[in-house]
Order: C-alpha cells, then sequence, then structure tokens
C-alpha cells in the first residue's frame, strides 16, 4: 500500500518507519526535507521523502500527523483529497482541536478515520509486538476504511479497537481515560464499557484493574514482588531490555520470594551488582531488597495481596499506597504494576 506521511515528528516518524518496515511504500513529508535524508535512506527503497502535496498525491491512505492548529491549511493546499483514507492522528487543545466530524465535513471526499493519536510515540515505538499487544483506538463513520487502518495497526505491532463511528471519536481525545493510556485490548474494552455505561469516572482504568485483582488475581507474594520490581526497572526503558536481562533477576533475587529476597545481605547484594545479567542499576538493585521487607510487611498486615487491595475504599487509593509502599516506585510504576498486573487476568 502507498503512504503518504504529513508530518514527521515523532508520531509521524515511528509509525511511517513501521509500516515501511512490513512492506508498505511510504512517502515522508516535512518543512524541512533534508532532515529526513537520513530517515529514508535507513529504510531503504520503499521509503522516499516529498513536499506535502507530492505525499497525498503519492498515498491511497495518508496519514495526518501535524500540529493540530494547522491541519485544515495543509490539506487545503495539498490537493485533491477525494478517495483518500485520512488517518486522523493529530491531538489539539481546547480551540484547537480539530474533531473527525469537522474534518469530514471540510474534504467530503476523503475517508476519515480517527487513529494513532492515543498512545505516545516512546510506545509506539518501543512496545511494538508486545505479547498480549496495547490497544491503538480507531473510530470513523467509513467501514471500509476502518478495515484498512485496522490492517496497518497490526502491521505496525498493535491491536485494533474499533470503538465506533465519528460521534464516538470524543472518546479518543486528550482528557479521555482511554488517551495516553496503553492498555491490552481487554483492559481497553473493559473501559469503553464502563466509559459508555457510567461517564468519565467509571472508566477509569486503574480503577478498573484494582477491583479485577482485587477478586481475582495473585496472591503469591513473589509473584508480586517480581511485579514490583520490573515495574520500577521499566522506568525509562524499553520492556525489551528489561525483559532480555530477566532471567538474571530471577536468578539473583531468588525467584522474588519476599523472605529470601529481605534477608540478602550486603555481600551477596555487591555480587549482583556486578552480575552483567541484571541492569546495573545500583539504586534499584538495592531498592529490590528493601521491597522485599515492604512486601513482607505488607503480607503480614493483610494476611494476602487481594485483601490489601480490597482493604480500599477507593480503589485509586491503592495505587497511591503502592506508590509510597514501594522505593522507586512511584505513581507511574504504580499505575504501570496495576495495569500490567490485570493485563495477565486474561493469560
Amino acid at each position: 500500500m502507498k503512504i503518504g506521511i504529513l508530518g514527521s515528528g515523532h508520531i509521524g516518524a515511528t509509525v511511517g518507519s513501521h509500516w515501511s518496515e512490513t512492506g508498505h511504500d511510504v512517502m515522508f513529508s516535512a518543512n524541512d526535507l533534508d532532515a529526513l535524508a537520513s530517515l529514508v535512506e535507513s529504510l531503504g527503497p520503499r521509503a522516499s521523502v516529498g513536499t506535502p502535496a507530492e505525499a497525498v498525491a503519492f498515498g491511497e491512505v495518508v496519514l495526518i500527523a501535524l500540529p493540530a492548529p494547522v491541519v485544515i491549511d495543509v490539506l487545503s493546499a495539498a490537493g485533491p483529497l477525494d478517495g483518500k483514507v485520512l488517518i486522523h492522528a493529530a491531538n489539539g487543545f481546547g480551540a484547537s482541536a480539530v474533531t473527525l466530524a469537522a474534518l469530514g465535513e471540510r474534504f467530503p471526499g476523503s475517508r476519515c478515520v480517527r487513529a494513532y493519536n492515543t498512545l505516545q510515540a516512546r510506545v509506539l515505538e518501543n512496545d511494538r509486538h508486545r505479547e498480549p499487544p496495547y490497544a491503538l483506538l480507531l473510530s470513523g463513520d467509513d467501514e471500509e476504511a476502518k478495515r484498512t487502518v485496522s490492517g496497518l495497526i497490526t502491521d505496525s505491532g498493535f491491536a485494533p479497537l474499533d470503538i465506533g463511528g465519528s460521534a464516538d471519536s470524543v472518546r479518543q481525545d486528550p482528557g479521555s481515560p482511554l488517551w495516553n493510556n496503553p492498555l491490552g485490548e481487554d483492559q481497553a474494552r473493559a473501559a469503553l464499557n464502563e466509559l459508555r455505561t457510567n461517564g468519565d469516572m467509571g472508566a477509569d482504568p486503574i480503577a478498573i484493574a484494582v477491583k479485577a485483582l482485587a477478586d481475582r488475581g495473585s496472591d503469591d507474594g513473589a509473584w508480586w514482588l517480581e511485579e514490583v520490581t520490573r515495574a520500577v526497572f521499566r522506568a525509562g526503558l524499553s520492556w525489551r531490555v528489561v525483559e532480555a536481562k530477566w532471567p538474571g533477576f530471577r536468578a539473583d533475587f531468588h525467584g522474588f520470594d519476599p523472605d529470601a529476597v529481605a534477608a540478602m545481605n550486603e555481600t551477596e547484594l555487591a555480587r549482583v551488582e556486578s552480575d552483567p545479567n541484571v541492569i546495573r542499576n545500583a539504586r534499584k538493585l538495592q531498592a529490590t531488597v528493601v521491597n522485599g521487607r515492604a512486601m513482607q510487611e505488607l503480607l503480614t498486615e493483610h494476611g494476602g495481596f487481594r485483601a490489601y487491595l480490597a482493604s480500599f475504599a477507593k480503589p485509586t487509593e491503592a495505587a497511591e499506597d503502592l506508590a509510597q509502599r514501594f522505593k522507586f516506585l512511584g505513581p507511574s510504576g504504580a499505575s504501570r504494576l496495576l495495569l500490567s498486573a490485570s493485563r495477565s487476568l486474561a493469560n
């Protein structure tokens, strides 16, 4: 398939690269065409560079990865759009936002689909083809166009989740519980169902995760300490980097048995810190022993991890407590921990 890319910043360059690598012909465009030379050269003969007008003329599909305030002007100047599938990935706030409906009304001959706007570029780059894959939402009124975009989402390493027509695309916009929130397909469906039933407050994915984990999650302290440690080390690193080292972590930290980890002395910890089979971040490795003791205390206090999660009047308070209880976990890590743990329920 031939695809034109309007805007070759983080989103456009990342997604266009994925498509080129999976066999699609891609033409990138941006204000500074010379700046794209190295990207295009690295991708090989299926990638090319041109002006916005050339990219639109080239593509059966056009990815709009532009700043929202310039979307209409750039498209208006780029040439005929009739029959082309426009993937609207531009996010705007307030008056600068361009809704999917507004895009379709302005260019009535085009076939508009909202997609690639709900995940950050670093997630699109680092977390493609993970198992289970993250959901990438899409919406629009043209069913055939959505099937085309769904195929491209799959090619780029994510699970397409059709949330409805153009009127439903607001659930992909900044401020929605589904925006900027990496979720597995089952989690995203559950959050979407809650959003449709109870509104924004009911669709909080963290609350959904805590309720599910308290009801049927693992009660194994070793399993939870391993997940806490994984979340701590995932901060700032690709999941692939962490998973490549994980067998070393599991061996050095006694299968993450809380009692064994809590009992590790300075000599044993120094050996771990020099082990090339782990990520040698000394502060986080030391924190793993501290967190083993914190897990011991949690299990002693509550009798099990599920009882701990169920003890909170508001499910979101569990994330706040986890962030404070476990060293270097923090709010983002606590959210990542709970969402990752809840994804395991579907496996």
